[in-house]
């Protein structure tokens, strides 16, 4: 058997190694290929999810880390920073010169006088975020209990207005309609009345058909839902948890394209109305 060079290894073993090599990279190439949306399809929604909810978060962050300081400052009894300086006594005529310099120079940098810490009214700046993870966690764990209630809300209150929608009245419109179009067909030859009849029919059935296999679609992919689902939820607590670089930037791009929408949304629902307005 021939060998490679100075080599002990087989030379068609080291071939056979690298030709499967290549086979499995072109095979993981292509799942990705294939899975790339369900993997993908996660990430992005989570992106515009903690886009959309990040200024909030930071929001009751700031509002937590702010009364956290507040309750450590009056624990420790540091909430004394507006004490006045003792007046020196029995020092030199310089001594009393000084002490009116810095009063003077206190007064002009607070303005007033404030028994508050500086880093309780510290200015709140976008690097601070997630730099405290007890008060970034609670502020997530609250605005994302907030989401869920009032997504909870709104489904509840589609599926209650779903079950108030009498089919019937759809039913009865298709009929009606089928009974308009054979009318029509009376004053045509059997022959187009028997085709038109057949289209129907042939419509309805594959109106069903496809309702039938939609259904079917969605309870088999209902594993690949919750595993997306699942991806979605990590992916949006761990950009939540530590926060995107462009935050901000993100935000304002989701609320530039939730804005638009909603205009579109709005001109289109308007349009419909005055057109069943017109024809009421």
């Amino acid at each position: 058997m021939a060998t490679d060079g100075g080599n002990k290894v087989p030379l068609m073993l080291k071939k056979g190694a690298m030709l499967s090599a290549c086979l499995v990279g072109v095979w993981v190439l292509v799942q990705l290929m294939t899975q790339f949306a369900s993997a993908v399809k996660p990430l992005l929604l989570a992106t515009m999810l903690a886009g959309c909810l990040e200024y909030i978060v930071q929001l009751f962050e700031v509002g937590l880390v702010r009364a956290s300081r507040l309750v450590h400052c009056a624990l420790c009894c540091q909430c004394c920073r507006g004490r006045r300086r003792r007046r020196p006594h029995g020092g030199a005529p310089d001594a009393d010169e000084r002490y009116l310099e810095l009063e003077a120079s206190s007064g002009a940098e607070d303005g007033s006088t404030s028994c508050l810490p500086e880093e309780v009214t510290a200015e709140w700046k976008l690097e601070d975020a997630g730099r405290f993870f007890l008060p970034r966690l609670v502020a997530v764990v609250m605005v994302l209990t907030v989401a869920a209630i009032s997504i909870g809300q709104l489904v509840s209150s589609l599926v209650a207005n779903l079950k108030n929608i009498d089919l019937q009245v759809y039913r009865q419109g298709l009929t009606e309609l089928e009974q308009a179009i054979l009318a029509l067909a009376q004053k045509v030859s059997p022959d187009i009345k028997d085709q038109l009849q057949s289209r129907l029919t042939s419509l309805s059935d594959k109106i069903n058909n496809t309702a039938l296999e939609f259904t079917n679609q969605v309870l088999s992919s209902m594993t690949n839902l919750l595993v997306q689902v699942t991806m979605f939820l990590l992916y949006a607590l761990m950009w939540l948890l530590k926060p995107l670089p462009a935050g901000r930037a993100v935000f304002l791009i989701v609320r530039t394209y939730f804005m638009y929408k909603s205009f579109c949304n709005f001109v289109f629902s308007l349009c419909v109305w005055c057109l069943l307005a017109w024809q009421l």
